[in-house]
């Protein structure tokens, strides 16, 4: 009785990765393309300029999705804009906190931020991003970064690899995307936190169009 329990539990498990397998191959299949280029390079009092990205950089993300851009709104206050993106669940993203320490440069400070949470009307509302602020040689900096997966926004690298994980298991395509928004602090902190808000609330509800 005992081994018969034993090769049941066995054949259920074997169906189980035959079934994650098969999934697996049939979303891989699927897999579409995007081009990220076709993000507007003008909105909300924004322009942007797109820059070439290296191929060691491509080479090491393991993916041909990499957008680089800076923008600039009619203040002449400029942001660095960095897409990567994977159009399946084999995802390589690097850690930001990791990516840009180093010669020099040093995190001081690592949080959350409530984008647009004043403003009851905005529809970024308790929309959420993680902040890092860098201390650097030459002058301090602060990166804000989000994932995207569909329609779905979260600051939670968990929550965002949990939701695609329902993708997969709803036998939809699950693509994501890590956003970066980078910004040397002139002339302060809050006034750089305000401008680089500005930008996430015209960006964000933008970003499904183009990466899905």
């Amino acid at each position: 009785m005992k081994k018969t329990k034993n090769y049941l539990i066995l054949f259920i498990l074997l169906v189980i990765t035959a079934g994650f397998v098969f999934m697996d191959s049939s979303l891989s299949k699927s897999v579409g393309t995007i081009n990220l280029e076709k993000l507007p390079l003008a909105f909300g009092g924004w322009q942007g300029k797109s820059y070439p990205v290296q191929e060691r950089i491509l080479q090491i993300l393991e993916t041909e999705y990499i957008l680089d851009r800076d923008y600039v709104n009619g203040d002449g206050r400029h942001l660095f804009l960095s897409i990567v993106y994977y159009p399946d669940n084999k995802i390589g993203f690097h850690n930001p906190e990791s990516c840009n320490t180093g010669e020099g440069s040093k995190i001081i400070q690592k949080d959350v931020l409530s984008i647009g949470k004043q403003n009851p009307t905005n529809q970024l509302d308790d929309f959420k991003v993680n902040r890092l602020i860098l201390q650097r040689m030459q002058g301090n900096k602060v990166i804000l970064y989000f994932f995207v997966s569909g329609n779905y926004m979260t600051h939670d690298y968990k929550k965002f690899r949990l939701h695609m994980m329902k993708q997969q298991m709803g036998f939809r395509r699950p693509s994501g995307a890590q956003i970066q928004i980078h910004s040397n602090i002139v002339p302060d902190i809050k006034t750089t936190i305000a401008v680089m808000e500005d930008f996430i609330q015209n960006l964000a509800p933008r970003l499904p169009d183009y990466l899905s």
